[in-house]
């Protein structure tokens, strides 16, 4: 059962994040072999809401319309379903990119191979087919956006996977960031509500300002970075196939 609150859970100052004050062994990352099978499962599971909903429920139980964390590590890829989205089935991608240029798999009935993307049909604006089959504006297969966000007291990142509806305002915030990192700073996690032939939400992202209270701006020091930097390279290899296994399996979101 979850809790509803009204407002934001409120904005950690980066000075309390367990990880930039841990060592690596402290942390238990060294007690994981990069052969071990660390998937999607592994990882706190956040999820866009249905029907247009601006309330996240968070996978500590609790139900809020927005929440922080650092963004340390991304993923653009596609993948392109034979089958209208249904919430309550999963089947996996006929079609796959883990590299956002060259996809494998059957696209549109082709023969099994490897396709570049550039140049697919289904990756062009208005090949999209609703679940009542008629056309859409969207692409029938979207960029798929895995995060991975750090929490202050957590050690293992949240995993959301933003459906096709979400990558351009995340392709925009990054951009924005200009010439810093979005790993060097919290990011403010809210949802909006999109309505076409059907309504869906969409996630927003914006850089809240830390309190004054906290006497420390929204950006990490160098050797936070470098902390950062060296918590992300021990999970990388489990982040990539976390966010393999979370496409191939065929766990979608709405807006897809």
């Amino acid at each position: 059962m979850t809790t509803e609150k009204d407002t934001a859970v409120a904005v950690t100052a980066l000075s309390n994040y367990l990880v930039l004050h841990e060592r690596m062994e402290g942390l238990g990352l060294a007690n994981l072999d990069p052969s071990e099978q660390l998937d999607m499962f592994a990882f706190p599971r956040v999820r866009i809401p249905t029907g247009g909903s601006q309330i996240w429920e968070l996978p500590t139980g609790e139900a809020v319309r927005s929440f922080d964390g650092i963004i340390v590590d991304w993923r653009i890829w596609r993948a392109w379903y034979d089958r209208p989205y249904r919430s309550d089935e999963k089947n996996p991608p006929a079609c796959i990119s883990v590299d956002n240029i060259w996809g494998v798999g059957t696209p549109a009935g082709k023969p099994f191979g490897r396709y570049e993307c550039k140049t697919c049909p289904l990756n062009q604006f208005g090949s999209k087919i609703g679940p009542d089959g008629t056309p859409m504006a969207g692409k029938a297969c979207p960029e798929r956006t895995p995060l991975f966000i750090l929490r202050p007291d957590e050690v293992l990142p949240w995993l959301l996977l933003l459906p096709g509806g979400s990558y351009t305002s995340c392709r925009n915030y990054r951009v924005d960031a200009k010439r810093e990192s979005v790993w060097h700073f919290v990011t403010r996690f809210s949802l909006g509500t999109k309505t076409g032939q059907f309504t869906y939400s969409i996630v927003q992202f914006i850089r809240p300002a830390i309190p004054p209270e906290s006497r420390k701006p929204n950006l990490l020091s160098v050797a936070e970075q470098q902390t950062l930097e060296a918590y992300h390279n021990a999970l990388a290899p489990f982040l990539r196939r976390a966010a393999t296994t979370v496409l191939s399996e065929g766990d979608r979101e709405i807006g897809d």
